[in-house]
């Protein structure tokens, strides 16, 4: 069976036109405050503006802009955390990865029967090995000030995690912004490839 070539190319487009449709939907913001107000993809009810959660007593800076849900499609990865922070956190521990290697049938995080708990200094080289081994990729340890701080209740480290929230946000807008013209690129070397996949075509008829 043969087909016309502009059946071909009609096909081809629908094809390439599908493809390129799925988007990462950060490229659809542009402010500061719309990246900021912006949550997490949640499995259960897909929202994604923040809302107040007046009952978090650990992210408290945050409470006003709660996100949090176990129910999520993504999760963060090297966020910056400051080194003062995690050189204080330093005690006991009987696995490297707590998001995978703990026992939770109990509903609560306990160590695996064969695990004897050990010192962090017996499992981890040092705070900063720690903090990025411990949940699978997600935290990059820092020295700069350009990054967060755990203990944010005092009114200095509140107002500075703010600051670095904002000044985060610029930057990866800023690169978002810088690669928007790839997809209209790519779509147009799609036309360019079936247009010339035509003109053969109908040569040879």
């Amino acid at each position: 069976m043969n087909f016309h070539p502009t059946f071909v190319m009609t096909l081809t487009l629908l094809i390439q036109t599908k493809l390129c449709s799925t988007d990462n939907r950060l490229n659809h913001i542009r402010t500061v405050d719309e990246y900021i107000n912006t949550c997490p993809v949640r499995v259960e009810d897909n929202k994604t503006i923040p809302r107040a959660g007046p009952g978090d007593k650990i992210c408290s800076d945050w409470s006003q802009l709660s996100c949090c849900s176990p129910e999520t499609e993504e999760q963060i990865r090297e966020q910056v955390l400051h080194r003062f922070d995690l050189s204080h956190w330093f005690l006991y521990a009987c696995v490297r990865d707590w998001s995978v290697e703990f026992e939770w049938h109990s509903g609560k995080n306990t160590c695996p029967s064969e695990k004897e708990c050990k010192s962090f200094s017996s499992i981890y080289k040092h705070s900063k090995d720690f903090c990025e081994s411990i949940w699978d990729g997600s935290w990059r340890v820092e020295r700069s000030d350009r990054c967060f701080h755990f203990t944010s209740n005092a009114a200095p480290f509140h107002k500075h995690n703010r600051e670095v929230s904002v000044l985060r946000a610029k930057e990866i807008l800023k690169r978002l912004t810088a690669g928007t013209t790839r997809p209209k690129m790519q779509a147009l070397r799609t036309w360019l490839v079936c247009a010339a996949f035509m003109i053969v075509s109908q040569g040879r008829h």
